[in-house]
Formats: structure tokens, C-alpha cells, sequence
């Protein structure tokens, strides 16, 4: 995997006709999959990773020029739809794109999806080792546990985590009304001492180490933690939670950028992935929601009834989506600063 800079810095001075240059978080094509694309096509691919929506955000305005497919979620794809940033798709040229469930079409931050194409779909929700932890966990509420103390791994995101937070205080998770806030901030600052580390690539491996007891991270973490532990242990001691505040849900999806040097290769790489058998190839390694109707088929039973992955109807129809927030993202910036810095 090449580091951010240097891939950044690679693509701007090579440019050949079989290249494609993807932008998305760590592992979230499967390497499998990127693997088969390169064998099948000759095209060979470029792989730039980030860690959150902001730093992808940051670094492409900056550089459009510099990636064809970014792979990122829906806020933050409404805003740089606004900010004419991403290319229009030809549909015509995406012989797959009938694939797409029309459950997640036609969301808020792309109505006609003129510019995105559904990969993934999920919500965070709270993890904990019943062999470690007396209580029941049932709400985010239980987080703020004396008991808990240095025992909690937090996904390293500051929409997730107040947006978690927000839903406790039974508040929308857009929010940007300064006594709500003020009022997440204290809560913060409370939470603070139980939480031992912040991650958002592998939260999971603090519960398997054993370092964390509970954790609030995605759903495909979860899984992966509870397979781990009963692989070390054989003991079947993990458990996912969706707490009775509700959840945030999101869909990821990919874009095609205004000035992608590698076009015609970006349409092939979409209609590629957007193949059943290879859709669904790609959701069962990531172990994330599926959002392709012609991968139902190929997709392993184990995938299909694992709720931790598939949101049950009830829990995803009431879920909340991030929004853009304007002015607002200074306000959740501060608080996210101040909280991270506490002691």
C-alpha cells in the first residue's frame, strides 16, 4: 500500500493509458478484488488510502486532478457535488449500474445519482466482551460507567462520536445548536478517563488484545472482533449492540473527480465492481452492507444473517444520516479537539 503523500505526489508526474488512481479508506476495495480487476484488464491501479472523510476532503480539493475514483460517504460527497468537484456520471457507460438497490438510491446528498454509485452500507453500534464486562450493555449511555474506566476504544471519527453522543442526549446528529453542543461537550469530558484509545482503521484489535472492553466502531469491526476471540479463545464472548438511543447510518459510495486523469478507465473499474459475483466478493471480505441486488446470489449465508452487517429493517429505518454542516463544522472541530486532548 503506498503512503498518502508519496501516491499523491506519484500520480501527478505518471500518467499512462492503463492506470487508475482510487482514493478510499485502507482495505475497503479488497486487494482480492483490485487483484483480478488489474489481471482481467491490464489496468494497473494506483491505491491512496485516508483515514476519515476530512482528510480525504482536505487533500482532494486540492488535488483533483490527481485521483479518478474516490470511494467516500454521503455528507461529504453532498458537498463536493456542490462544489463542482466530481464528474457527471454516463450511466450509459456503466452497463452495471441496473444492479444497484433502489433502496439506496435517490438519498439526500445525490437525488438522481447524477454523480455517485452506491458501494456499502452500514451503521457504527457498540461492541463488548461479555467475559470481561459484568453489566449488560443496552444504550451509549452505558459507556459513562465508573466501572468502565480505561476500558473503551472509540472509532478516531469526530462525526461518529457526536453524533453518538447527540443521539444519547436524544438530539439529531446534525445539531448545531451551541447549548446542545456545550452540553456534548460535558458529556465528553466525563467520558473522557474511560476511554483508553481512539482508532478508526482496527478498533477491533483492542477488544481482541483485550486492552478495551467495549468499543463503539462498524460493524464489519465488529465482526471481526467476535471472530478473533473465539478463534483465541473458543469462546463465543463478543457481543454487538444497537443502542436504544438509535443509530447514524451511512452510504459510501463511489465518484468519479471533475478532472480524473484516467476517465475511461475509471468507467471500466466501475462497471467491474459493480458486477454481482465481484460485489459480492468485495462485501464479503470488507464485511460491510451490500447494496447491489445482483450479489444477493453469490453472497455466503454467514453474510446475509449477520445483523451486525445487514442493519435489521427496524434499526435502519430509523437511523439518522450525517448532513453537512456548514458553519457548524468549526464548532464540532473545537469540541472534537478539546476532548481528544483531555486527560
Amino acid at each position: 500500500m503506498i503512503t498518502l503523500l508519496s501516491a499523491v505526489l506519484l500520480a501527478g508526474c505518471r500518467r499512462n493509458m492503463n492506470e487508475l488512481i482510487i482514493f478510499t479508506w485502507e482495505n475497503y476495495v479488497p486487494p482480492e478484488v483490485i487483484a483480478i480487476f488489474e489481471r482481467e484488464t491490464g489496468i494497473h491501479v494506483t491505491y491512496v488510502s485516508f483515514s476519515s472523510n476530512e482528510e480525504m476532503y482536505a487533500v482532494f480539493r486540492m488535488n483533483t486532478n490527481q485521483f479518478d475514483i474516490i470511494l467516500c460517504s454521503d455528507y461529504i460527497i453532498y458537498r463536493m457535488i456542490a462544489q463542482n468537484m466530481l464528474h457527471e456520471i454516463d450511466r450509459a457507460r456503466v452497463s452495471n449500474f441496473g444492479n444497484i438497490n433502489p433502496a439506496y438510491m435517490g438519498k439526500y446528498f445525490d437525488p438522481g445519482n447524477r454523480f455517485s454509485i452506491p458501494y456499502s452500507t452500514g451503521s457504527p453500534l457498540l461492541v463488548y466482551d461479555s467475559a470481561r464486562v459484568s453489566e449488560t450493555i443496552t444504550s451509549f449511555r452505558c459507556l459513562w460507567n465508573e466501572s468502565l474506566r480505561g476500558r473503551i476504544v472509540l472509532l478516531d471519527d469526530v462525526r461518529d462520536v457526536l453524533g453518538m453522543v447527540l443521539l444519547m442526549l436524544g438530539e439529531c446528529v446534525n445539531s448545531t445548536d451551541e447549548e446542545v453542543l456545550d452540553k456534548v461537550l460535558a458529556e465528553l469530558l466525563i467520558l473522557r478517563p474511560n476511554v483508553i484509545a481512539f482508532n478508526s482503521d482496527f478498533p477491533h484489535r483492542s477488544i481482541i488484545t483485550g486492552d478495551a472492553d467495549v468499543g463503539f466502531m462498524y460493524g464489519s469491526q465488529a465482526t471481526a472482533a467476535r471472530e478473533a476471540v473465539y478463534r483465541n479463545t473458543g469462546v463465543d464472548s463478543v457481543r454487538f449492540v444497537f443502542p436504544e438511543e438509535g443509530v447514524s447510518t451511512f452510504v459510501d459510495s463511489f465518484v468519479i473527480s471533475a478532472n480524473a486523469p484516467n476517465i475511461d478507465n475509471a468507467y471500466i473499474f466501475l462497471d467491474f465492481i459493480l458486477g454481482g459475483e465481484i460485489s459480492a466478493m468485495a462485501s464479503s471480505i470488507i464485511n460491510y452492507g451490500n447494496t447491489n441486488n445482483a450479489a444477493v446470489p453469490f453472497l455466503p449465508t454467514e453474510f446475509l444473517e449477520n445483523e451486525s452487517v445487514n442493519i435489521p429493517a427496524n434499526v435502519r429505518n430509523s437511523a439518522q444520516y450525517f448532513r453537512p454542516l456548514g458553519d457548524g463544522d468549526v464548532m464540532f472541530d473545537r469540541i472534537w479537539t478539546i476532548f481528544r486532548a483531555a486527560n
